[in-house]
Parts: C-alpha cells; structure tokens; sequence
C-alpha cells in the first residue's frame, strides 16, 4: 500500500470519527459511565470490583464472573434502578438512537518505586524502578448492533538499574528471567534507561447479535474465578490482537445454563525473548465453556484451554480450532507437537446469596499428559492451585464493606519432584513452574509479561485484603506475601537455599471530585533474602497517582 493511500484512509477515518463525535450522545440503559473509560467493562478496573461486590450483596443482577471482560448490554442494565453507594456514577438516559459516538474518559497515573520494580499487576504497563506514567484514552461509537472502542495505552518508564539476579548470561541476555532465561520471555528488567510503549489496550470491534457476540479485540481477557490470581489467562500483560465468538450471557439448555468463548489470534514477544527473530511468531487458540447447574442456584462450573505455537502464519487457522477439542490431556502421543504448548484449567465459583458469600477454586495444568495411564496415576502433573472467597460484611446503600482473600500454589507437586525437569535432556533443572516451555521458548506471555499470573510463576503467595465503598470513594487496605524466587541454576544445595519471600502492606484511596476519580495507592514492600543472596533484604515503596475523568 503506497503512502498516499495510506494517508488519504487515515484522513478519511478522522473524517468519520469527527462527523460521529458531534452527534448526541444517548444511552439505552444504566451504565458506569462515569467510571473507569466509561465504556466496556475493563478486567481488574473499578467499575468490575465495584459490580462484583454489588452483585454479592444482592443489588446487582445475577452475572457469571468467570468470562471476562463481560458485555456491555450486561453492564448497562445490570444495576437498573437499586440504591447503592456508587448510584451517582451510574448514569441514566432513555434516549434511544441507531447511532451514536462519544469520547471516553481519559486519565493519567503516575508510579514511583524507590528500589526495584513493582506494580498492580493490570497490564500493559510495566513499572519498573523510578518514575512510571501511562495515559488511557480513546472514543466508542455504536451504529446498531454494531460497536467500536478504541483504547490505547501509553507508557514511559524511567527504567533505573537495580541489582539484577544473576542468570548466566551476559549483555542482554543478562537481563533475562533469573531462574529459567532460555526459556520464558519474562526479563527481571526492560534493559537500562526509558523504556515506552505504545498498546491498543482495551479497544474491541463486536457485532452484538441475539444471544451470540462475535468480533476482534486486543483487550484483556480473564478466565476463571480468581481476582488476585488468574491461572490461565488474566490482565497482567493486557490483551493480544485475537478475533472472538461467544455467548453474550449464560444461555438456558434445560439441565442449567452454559456460557463460552473462544478466541485465536498472534502474541508478541519482546525484544529480550530467547527465541530468535525467525520464531517470533506464535499463534494462540483458545476456548473456555462454563455450566450453570440447574437446582444448584450461584454454581459456576468451567473449563478452559489455551494452546499456542511457533507458526508461519500471522493467524491460527482451521485446524487449530479443532485442537481445542482434542484429547491432549489424555490423549495419545500423535496429538502432541514439539513447537506447540498446552494448558488447561478446571474452576468452580459458588455464590451464596444468603450468606453473601462466594468460594472459588481453580486448578491448572501445564504442558502435555505423556498419555492415559500417567493422566490417571498423576492427575496434579504440573499442576498450579488456587482457592479464594469473598464476603459482604455490611451494606446499605451509603456504603459496602467486603472482605477477600486468596491462596495460589504453583510448586512443584511430591508427584513430580524428582521425575519431572530434571536433566539436560528436558533442559529443564529442578524446579519447574507454570508457563515454560522447552520448544515455544517465550513461555506464556505477551510482549514479555506473563498472560497470567507473575505471584503463581514465582512459586506460591496470598492476599487478604478489605474494601469499603461509600458515596465519596472507595478506601482499600491489602496483605500479601508472595515467593519470588526458590532456586537459581549458580545456586547449589537446594536445602540450604534462603527463598525470596516479599511481604507487602498496600492502602489505596479513591476520591470522587466532581466528574474525577483522583486516587492513590501506597505500599511497603520488604523482600526477604533477595535475588537467593541471604541477609540481602531489600525495601521497596510504591507510590501511584492518578486522575481519570473529566470535570
């Protein structure tokens, strides 16, 4: 495509979006315009832990929390006219309109970590050590059943050295993952000096049809109960390009209800990867199927599977859809492939009303069953674990207190420990953690962040923490200890080894001031033994600003 064709799309595309945003601005419904982007619901932001507290205090509409991001017909009408703390935030128009456009809320944060990186774990954005500002923007139009919202994000981290973990390597190898460089794309740092991106963030083309949502989209995807600790797919590395098909909202089948998705698209790696630049490319495919029991009122029960692979082509095809249904876990051997990785997940999420209680759980599985009798004699074979609730203390409709916790475990299970990763032949040494792999070298990640969760590839960790939502904002007070590091291959004598254990105390506080959200977040960190060097404990203070909003 030549230049001037190039420039003359570009004009006419500006064009369009300017005749779009002087049309009126009308609303079918509630939603939460007025937080967050104030268009679709973003995984992990505020208008999310706001409805899914709401939800578990009886307020909000019955929603199954284990697909996200979910739809915007969902979250519009999802509150409809109940009282409740946040009521202001919620805006109301029965204005109806075939078309319609609008910019979205921008916002701006600022992070500062004194001594090593450290961040919320809500990609893209990577807060290295020293100053951190991204910028969100962008515009969302409708015509008909057809919706757009484009949504980047852009960041500059300041990016100063800190003591890395040795690994083996040298120049930029150095900066690579400290236990396992040559195979995940997950570097201890993003190099020295300014490192800044520029990421499509939570933008989606959808085409909203009765029952079924089908469209592309690079946003953020969750799968599974957890909140702190996504095992399969979460937004600690944001979205990656994929295109979509599923159900809006669970559909009714008799026996209960079911609800799907499933996506293919490419992954990225980043430029400090072990794989060379002729293997860059890998596509992904990958499905998840919810059931909602009938006479088991608030059960979600799911599955979920993730395959991606070293490929030629820009985009997964046919074939590759089929190998969701495969029988890989426990099939045979002809259905393996060397240049491809295999995950998948089991979950439950049990909503008790009554008590305003929810338990979750969910485990995972990395990587290939060797065939059907090690399926049934080891079914934890590489398996990653975790289990979480949350309760609503009080409510009313000037405030909402919850409590939450969560507990992951992604070490090596007794089945395992020396038979699986051991030896030059696998390349692995012992340990082995979730997301690596021998042949797809990047591991599971995107643009070098891990697609799920950073607390379960260290090894194990929890979080507790409170939440108490009022009219003016919300107050947050979070613990956690997490491992960061339990072995390193320069480092012998695994008994002796003191862990890199990091505790952390985090209060956040969001202020409502007129049409802003102004927050801010500060947490104590103290790594124990850091980087395996014993008595090196290090301490960290995390300080984020940010405004979002217009006046």
């Amino acid at each position: 495509m030549s230049r001037a064709c190039r420039q003359s799309i570009a004009h006419t595309a500006v064009l369009l979006c300017g005749l779009l945003l002087r049309l009126p601005t009308p609303l079918s419904a509630q939603g939460p315009l007025r937080l967050d982007g104030g268009g679709n619901l973003e995984v992990g932001g505020e208008a999310e832990r706001y409805l899914r507290a709401l939800q578990l205090a009886g307020v909000a509409a019955p929603q199954a929390w284990t697909i996200r991001p979910v739809t915007p017909r969902w979250v519009r009408g999802a509150i409809a006219d109940s009282v409740h703390p946040w009521q202001s935030r919620w805006v109301t128009d029965t204005a109806r309109s075939v078309i319609s456009a609008r910019f979205l809320r921008p916002s701006v944060r600022v992070t500062w970590n004194s001594a090593v990186p450290s961040g919320d774990e809500r990609g893209p954005v990577w807060t290295g050590r020293g100053v951190t500002a991204d910028a969100r923007f962008g515009v969302t139009a409708q015509l008909w059943r057809v919706h757009l919202q484009l949504a980047p994000v852009l960041f500059r981290a300041q990016n100063l050295a800190f003591p890395l973990a040795p690994n083996g390597r040298r120049e930029q190898a150095a900066f690579a993952d400290p236990r396992f460089p040559a195979n995940i794309d997950a570097p201890q740092a993003f190099g020295v000096g300014t490192y800044q991106r520029v990421d499509p963030g939570n933008s989606t083309l959808s085409l909203e049809l009765p029952g079924i949502s089908v469209g592309v989209s690079t946003a953020a995807q969750s799968w599974g109960p957890g909140r702190e600790y996504p095992l399969l797919l979460g937004g600690n590395a944001g979205g990656f390009p994929h295109a979509f098909v599923g159900t809006r909202a669970p559909v009714p089948v008799g026996i209960g209800a079911v609800h799907l998705r499933v996506i293919g698209g490419q992954l990225t790696q980043s430029a400090w990867s072990p794989m060379p630049e002729n293997q860059a490319i890998r596509t992904a495919t990958a499905g998840v199927f919810v059931f909602q029991p009938r006479g088991l009122t608030g059960l979600e029960v799911g599955a979920s599977r993730f395959i991606h692979g070293i490929s030629e082509r820009a985009w997964p095809g046919t074939v590759a859809f089929r190998r969701l249904v495969s029988g890989g876990l426990s099939g045979t051997g002809e259905l393996n492939q060397a240049m491809e990785n295999q995950m998948a997940s089991l979950f439950f999420r049990w909503q008790f009303s009554g008590a305003r209680l929810v338990i979750f759980g969910e485990m995972f599985r990395d990587d290939y069953s060797l065939d059907r009798r090690r399926l049934i004699q080891y079914p934890d074979d590489l398996r990653t674990s975790m289990l979480g609730l949350q309760r609503v203390l009080s409510s009313s409709s000037t405030h909402l207190h919850t409590l939450h916790a969560e507990l992951v475990n992604g070490e090596l299970p007794s089945s395992n420990r020396g038979e699986r990763g051991v030896g030059a032949e696998r390349g692995f040494p012992s340990p082995f953690p979730p997301y690596l792999h021998g042949a797809v070298r990047q591991g599971h990640t995107q643009n070098g962040l891990i697609l799920a969760s950073p607390v379960a590839y260290g090894g194990a960790g929890w979080r507790v923490g409170f939440d108490r939502f009022t009219a003016r904002g919300r107050r947050s007070l979070l613990a956690e200890r997490m491992m960061r590091l339990d072995w390193r291959a320069d480092v012998r004598g695994d008994s002796l080894v003191r862990r890199d254990i990091r505790y952390a105390v985090t209060g956040e506080l969001l202020q409502f001031v007129g049409g802003r959200e102004v927050s801010g977040t500060l947490s104590a960190m103290m790594d124990f033994n850091r980087n395996l060097v014993p008595g090196n404990d290090v301490f960290n203070l995390r300080a984020a600003v940010s405004v979002r909003g217009w006046r």
